[in-house]
């Protein structure tokens, strides 16, 4: 009897199930997965307007960091995510913020706490950040290039962070500037 509870409650689907689809992170000169997200205003978000072939509003970069607002890793990085919109958004560079399964409401409540002039987009069921790998652990930041690739990936926090999203910033932005 003992043996057969033992093995009901350890024998699930969970355990003997592959990994969902996606649940690998892109890697390093990989396309970047597409996003089609919704900032806590409603204005949708789509990479491809803004990186890859036909990009109606092109950037030169993008760094997206998925996250969530009771996770102090996350909210740790913050100041550095700030820094980095402030240094390198001029030169066509955005810092977005994926929040990752948390309600509307609560996002909204927390966007106070956001840095200046880094756009929040709401992963509400987790899809995106499922395909980029980042359901189950957050802190993860990705730098998107012009071209669509993915240039860099840190998955969780990092004291290096800054240092590591800067040299493959200015990197990309000497490329995309043909030196």
């Amino acid at each position: 009897m003992l043996l057969a509870l033992l093995v009901a409650t350890t024998a699930g689907p969970s355990l003997a199930a592959d990994p969902p689809e996606g649940s690998t992170p892109p890697a390093v000169g990989a396309d970047a997965p597409s996003i089609a997200l919704r900032d806590p205003s409603g204005a949708m978000y789509i990479l491809s307007d803004y990186v890859g072939p036909g990009a109606a509003a092109p950037r030169r970069a993008l760094v997206l960091n998925f996250f969530a607002t009771w996770c102090a890793p996350c909210q740790a990085e913050l100041p550095v995510l700030g820094r980095l919109q402030a240094r390198f958004g001029p030169q066509g560079v955005d810092v977005l913020l994926i929040d990752v399964g948390e309600k509307p409401a609560e996002v909204e409540a927390w966007l106070p706490n956001a840095p200046a002039g880094v756009r929040v987009l709401l992963d509400r069921y987790a899809v995106t950040a499922e395909r980029y790998g980042a359901a189950k652990r957050i802190p993860q930041t990705f730098v998107v290039l012009a071209d669509g690739r993915v240039a860099l990936h840190v998955q969780g926090a990092d004291e290096d962070l800054e240092s590591k999203l800067s040299s493959t910033l200015e990197r990309a932005l000497v490329t995309a500037s043909g030196g």
